[in-house]
């Protein structure tokens, strides 16, 4: 999201540095657990004779989550947002370093609590293939009920599905199709750029040599600054896996971009132990790209214009927008103006 889609936001901001921090940037990285035999046993998942099967989900998300209002925290102003994953309410458990300012633990004396402001926060995801999340949220003074305010905002949903690959008659060290992750690149607070979402898929199969694999890695989210001076594909949130950022990275245009902004692409692997080999781009009509790097502005980025410095930044979303509102200037407009 950019100054374009929401005019009250005004000053996209770069912030490289976050890139670089291990918890939660806007790329999609897997992190790590190669080769393990999986305890499951190939009876829990039926297989027909003679194929392998894959079978698994998300096991946890780690990252930025909001949660009522900031307290006047961001430009003088107080906002209230509210995160969602797959359907319910997600309280931050833990104050954002830097923001600490922002988290409001809850009310000891009140066993009800919750903590509120903004946070990280671990979700269990049980296994799911399917992950739904979204923000809302309310801005601007007089500060409104986010149930009453006219600034309440809800925004385009994100998503981010497996599909196991269909049964396979495959061998030890043959390539097949584990799956096809599937994407939205909506709108999402995020206080930090990058986004865990852990996972882990097993084979199933009557041959024992063949059954009981397992990968289990990280999938980051990294979300991107947005800017018109870059082109769609520089500004694309994209997902990596962290165990295995050799296979590259794929990329989901924005929303606003007026280009498709979801797709699927397909990850492949072979039985070694059970290991990733490739990321494949099956449809290049959809919003999904391939990239080989796994940092973010691979493609020949222009030099920004500096931002001004800031206090507090803001993230909007899968959309990635780093934004400040800067009422203060605003007010000084209106006054000379």
């Amino acid at each position: 999201m950019n100054s374009i889609v929401r005019p009250q936001w005004e000053t996209v901001m770069q912030v490289f540095s976050s890139y670089n921090s291990a918890r939660v940037t806007s790329a999609v990285v897997l992190a790590c657990c190669l080769g393990a035999s999986s305890a499951a046993s190939a009876s829990t998942v039926f297989c027909p004779p003679g194929l392998v099967c894959i079978q698994g989900g998300f096991l946890q998300y780690f990252g930025a989550v909001g949660n009522g209002d900031t307290q006047g925290g961001f430009a003088s102003n107080p906002y209230l947002f509210q995160t969602y994953m797959n359907g319910a309410q997600v309280y931050p458990a833990d104050p954002i370093p830097g923001l600490e300012a922002y988290f409001f633990p809850a009310d000891p004396n009140d066993p009800g609590a919750m903590n509120t402001g903004l946070g990280h926060a671990s979700v269990d995801l049980q296994g799911a293939q399917e992950i739904n999340f979204w923000t809302e949220y309310d801005y601007d003074d007089p500060f409104d009920d986010p149930d009453q305010g006219v600034n309440h905002v809800v925004d385009v949903l994100n998503y981010i599905q497996f599909t196991p690959g269909p049964a396979a008659e495959v061998g030890v060290g043959d390539e097949f199709l584990l799956g096809t992750f599937a994407v939205q690149n909506g709108v999402f607070f995020a206080a930090d750029a990058i986004h865990k979402f852990s996972f882990s898929f097993t084979t199933y199969s009557d041959d024992p040599a063949l059954s009981g694999h397992t990968y289990a890695d990280v999938l980051e989210h990294v979300v991107t600054p947005n800017a018109t001076v870059y082109t769609p594909e520089q500004v694309a949130d994209f997902f990596r896996f962290q165990g295995h950022p050799e296979i590259g990275s794929f990329r989901v245009y924005e929303y606003y971009s007026g280009l498709p902004f979801q797709g699927a692409i397909e990850l492949w692997g072979r039985i070694g132990s059970l290991e990733p080999t490739q990321l494949v781009d099956g449809d290049p009509n959809d919003g999904v790209f391939f990239e080989q790097s796994v940092d973010p502005y691979p493609i020949d980025p222009p030099t920004p214009t500096p931002a001004p410095a800031v206090a507090v930044l803001l993230a909007l979303g899968l959309g990635g927008t780093w934004v400040l509102r800067r009422r203060s200037v605003q007010s000084e407009s209106r006054a000379s103006g």
